[in-house]
């Protein structure tokens, strides 16, 4: 008895160990590693049907999830919580799990995981369940005795397995009866306890699984001890014989495995190899390229298939290439419009071809045979041709111009060389150049005809261009006449502007000296008489209103004088009589007149500071006659370059039609002045924001 339980230990890791080479090989399969769930279900389910023993096939990936199975089930599956799964996955060997009800099968089932392995990394872990319905078997084989149990637990007293009567004690836990008590606390031996139905039975048992992350399950076999001591020897045959009987079946599993994992694949190996000596390209071993000799001389074969089958294809490729690159310069010779021609080393032709023969009245190697002499009809050496051929047989390439049968031709030859290299004849080719000879002549007219009309041409441009240059030198003249009588009339403008300034000096003066002088003289004689007069009562009243009358035309004849020309301007300069003009506009009206200046005076021309001043004086009238203004500000800056003067005021300003007009408030008068020296006048107005009048003069000569 205790053999049998030996046994059944040893078939048990037999069968774990066959399932490891199952595994292996499952994992190396190209279904599985590029995750094709169609492909790697159907084939597992195939291999299902040949396997009994295994409850399932599958592949989960790393997260749990089955993407793989041969039994197909409506939901999917995730096995992350399974032992042998996380075992597997995290040690990289293989992993047996504990018995348990599997998914879906509803079958006790031992699970048994193996990774998928890629580049030394887990991709994903593939597995099987193993019914553990063998065991029932194992007892009906060894004919145990009817009262006899075989049973299966585990580490924590539940029974996985039970002979006579799964049925009632499958999944049942009974850690505390002392059959069970016996086997977890001695793990292997023999015992005389109670069974767990309570039957005073001699037990045997053992441990069966060994492998990594396998839970400890424990083998019992245990016979009533009333029948012990009568059917011993009965009892013992009986073991013999299953024992037997066991032998049997695992040679039988060792022939079956020896057939699927070497006979079988061979077979495949060597049916591949016939089929591709016998020319059938695309068959492969269709074998898994695993680690084991066979898996490498199936890669090795399948590799050196892909490599004769690229290599068959690409010759085939070649020559049809070939063929169609053949057919092409057929057509290209036959249709070209030349003559194409081969020659031995005496010059007899060996071969013709190509459109242009037709041309000639020949047919494709008519000519074969016929001597170059006999052709052309000479046997002058110098003739170009025979010349031509006879350089080519020396190893020249020539090309030279025939005329031959009324058509012109541009012949080409060369060496004919076989393959190593030697000279064996001559080859040409000649086209027919007789429409581009007619064509060239008609060019050669017309670019005759050309050359005249360009030469006429020529000469009427040459004529019209002298004319143009005569134009534009008369042109030239009128603009520096223009230039000159513009310089002309800004110098007259300049001389009239200072004799009109010299003028009203000299009137001024006049007015000054002369008349002022002769009413000062009366209006002492009137200061005499009112002193003198005997009747103060008649003579006092009309001397009084003489003298009245006398001192206004005496202020009358300076405020003229001083308007004609201030004095003040020649003596003192710009500056000083532009703040005199201030301090005069704010005595003769309500307005309050600042002047602020930053020049040297002496710097500034006398002719550029007499038109700042009179354009002071226009616009400062402007202000007070017709802006309303309160204050003003008269203001006077320069720089290395320019001088500027600014009329500034509160007033009401100017409206966009003053503006822009030219003849409003002597805008006209102001910039004459201005643009005689060159200069520029600037006015901005806003309507009840005052207005700004600035003139710039340069200090250089003015532009004309």
């Amino acid at each position: 008895m205790q053999q049998l339980v030996r046994l059944a230990a040893s078939n048990q890791e037999s069968l774990i160990e066959g399932t490891h080479e199952l595994l292996v090989t499952l994992a190396a399969l190209p279904e599985v590693r590029s995750r094709d769930s169609a492909a790697c279900s159907a084939l597992f389910g195939s291999l299902l049907r040949q396997y009994p023993p295994y409850t399932n096939l599958g592949v989960a990936a790393l997260n749990g999830d089955v993407f793989c199975s041969a039994i197909l089930t409506r939901d999917t599956a995730n096995v992350a919580d399974r032992s042998w799964f996380r075992l597997a996955r995290d040690t990289q060997r293989l992993a047996v799990g504990e018995y348990q009800i599997g998914r879906p099968t509803e079958a006790i089932t031992i699970t048994i995981g193996y990774p998928v392995l890629e580049a030394e990394q887990v991709q994903a872990v593939v597995f099987t369940g193993v019914d553990i319905a063998w065991l029932n078997r194992l007892a009906t084989q060894a004919q145990l005795p009817d009262n006899a149990e075989l049973i299966v637990i585990d580490r924590q007293g539940t029974i996985l397995a039970h002979h006579p009567n799964p049925h009632k004690w499958i999944g049942t836990s009974l850690p505390d009866a002392p059959i069970i008590l016996a086997t977890l606390a001695q793990g292997e031996g023999t015992a005389e306890v109670a069974s767990v139905d309570g039957v005073q039975c001699l037990c045997a048992f053992t441990r069966l699984a060994s492998s990594v992350g396998a839970t400890d399950v424990y083998l019992i076999i245990g016979i009533p001890s009333a029948l012990v001591s009568a059917d011993a020897d009965r009892e013992l045959m009986r073991n013999l014989a299953g024992l037997g009987l066991s032998a049997v079946l695992a040679l039988a599993a060792a022939w079956l495995g020896g057939y699927v994992f070497l006979l079988r694949p061979v077979h495949r190996l060597v049916e591949a190899t016939r089929s591709f000596m016998a020319g059938d390209w695309g068959v492969r071993s269709r074998l898994p390229h695993g680690q084991g000799e066979l898996g490498q001389l199936a890669r090795t074969f399948d590799e050196m298939a892909e490599t004769l089958s690229r290599r068959e294809a690409e010759r085939q490729c070649a020559e049809r290439a070939l063929r169609e690159s053949e057919t092409r310069l057929r057509l290209v010779i036959e249709q070209v419009p030349a003559v194409l021609w081969t020659t031995d080393t005496e010059l007899r032709f060996t071969s013709s071809a190509g459109a242009g023969l037709a041309a000639l009245g020949l047919r494709p190697n008519q000519v074969n045979g016929m001597s170059l002499q006999a052709y052309f009809q000479t046997d002058d050496p110098e003739f170009i041709v025979i010349a031509a051929h006879h350089r080519a047989l020396r190893g020249d390439s020539v090309t030279f111009e025939i005329e031959w049968e009324d058509n012109s031709y541009q012949a080409h030859v060369e060496p004919l060389r076989d393959e190593r290299g030697h000279i064996v004849g001559c080859i040409g080719v000649a086209l027919d150049i007789s429409d581009c000879k007619r064509v060239e002549a008609e060019l050669r007219q017309h670019r005759e005809q050309l050359q005249e009309l360009v030469s006429a041409r020529t000469a009427e441009l040459t004529e019209t261009n002298l004319r143009l240059q005569q134009e534009v030198a008369e042109r030239r003249r009128t603009e520096e006449e223009v230039k000159r009588m513009a310089k002309d009339r800004q110098a007259l403008a300049v001389r009239v502007l200072h004799a009109q300034e010299e003028e009203r000096m000299r009137v001024s003066r006049e007015l000054h000296d002369v008349l002022g002088q002769m009413l000062t003289v009366l209006r002492m004689e009137c200061d005499h008489i009112l002193s003198d007069a005997n009747d103060p009562g008649v003579l006092r009243p009309l001397a009084e209103k003489l003298y009245h009358q006398l001192g206004q035309t005496l202020d009358l004849v300076r405020t003229l004088a001083y308007g004609l020309r201030t004095p003040i301007l020649d003596r003192l300069g710009l500056g000083a009589a532009l703040q005199d003009l201030a301090a005069d506009i704010s005595q003769r009206s309500q307005i309050r007149c600042e002047f602020h200046c930053d020049v040297e005076s002496a710097t500034i021309p006398r002719e550029v500071a007499t038109a700042l001043y009179r354009v002071a004086q226009e616009a400062l009238t402007n202000v007070v006659r017709h802006s309303g203004a309160t204050q003003a500000c008269l203001r006077l800056t320069s720089t290395s370059r320019s001088v500027m003067m600014t009329v500034e005021d509160n007033g009401k300003g100017l409206s966009k039609e003053q503006e822009s007009s030219g003849k409003s408030l002597g805008i006209v008068g102001m910039r004459e002045r201005v643009s005689i020296f060159g200069g520029e006048l600037e006015i901005r107005s806003h309507q009840g924001q005052g207005t700004s009048v600035t003139a710039r003069i340069p200090l250089g000569p003015a532009e004309p």
